[in-house]
């Protein structure tokens, strides 16, 4: 039965890793066909913004649904919003 739940979750990780990534490009190429002439730092900036909107709307799920402080609740949200490091061992990987 474990190596159905390890399945089971491998494959759970691998369709929200597909969703992220593949929602994040879309969200970049749909931007840059309606903004042509952008720079990189402009994409940039509007994937932060976006970010940030999807940070504070998980800050107050947190909030509602955990009964956390903002403060806590905005700790836990970071904690689990922060790939860097995951992101830099890939590109190294690669």
């Amino acid at each position: 039965m474990e190596a159905g739940k390890s399945r089971a979750s491998e494959t759970l990780r691998a369709r929200i890793e597909a969703a992220t990534k593949g929602q994040s490009y879309q969200w970049a190429e749909v931007w840059l066909e309606r903004n042509p002439d952008a720079t990189a730092k402009e994409l940039l900036l509007f994937l932060s913004e976006l970010a940030e909107r999807a940070r504070r709307e998980a800050i107050q799920a947190e909030m509602a649904s955990d009964g956390l402080q903002e403060f806590e609740a905005a700790q836990l949200v970071d904690r689990y919003m922060d790939f860097r490091e995951l992101i830099e061992r890939e590109l190294d990987a690669a």
